[in-house]
């Protein structure tokens, strides 16, 4: 299991419920493999992250850990010597204005 901030699991609620209310069922399943994938990547090495999205090299002041599943960018924090996803974006999304801080409580995933 990995844990994840409230903010993480608020985009992904958001991701889901625009995909059921738009009939993106596709998307919906894309999503759930994504993030899977992405959980099994970060477990099986938790330091094998990019230190930030392509493009958005200013990002690497958060500290975080990313990868690039399919379409989406996951972040993770380390900070807590265990990864914690702290953000999860649409790759063409404006990530840089949104991404939040490792805080608050931690949500299983």
């Amino acid at each position: 299991m990995i844990k994840q901030t409230a903010y993480a699991q608020a985009q992904i609620r958001a991701l889901f419920k625009h995909f059921r209310d738009n009939e993106r069922y596709e998307a919906h399943v894309n999503l759930s493999r994504t993030l899977r994938i992405a959980r099994d990547r970060t477990l099986a090495d938790p330091f094998a992250g990019e230190q930030y999205p392509s493009n958005y090299p200013g990002m690497a002041l958060w500290q975080f850990l990313w990868i690039k599943e399919h379409r989406y960018w996951i972040a993770w924090s380390m900070k807590r010597r265990y990864p914690v996803i702290t953000n999860v974006f649409y790759a063409t999304s404006a990530m840089w204005r949104r991404v939040r801080p490792d805080s608050g409580r931690l949500l299983p995933r």
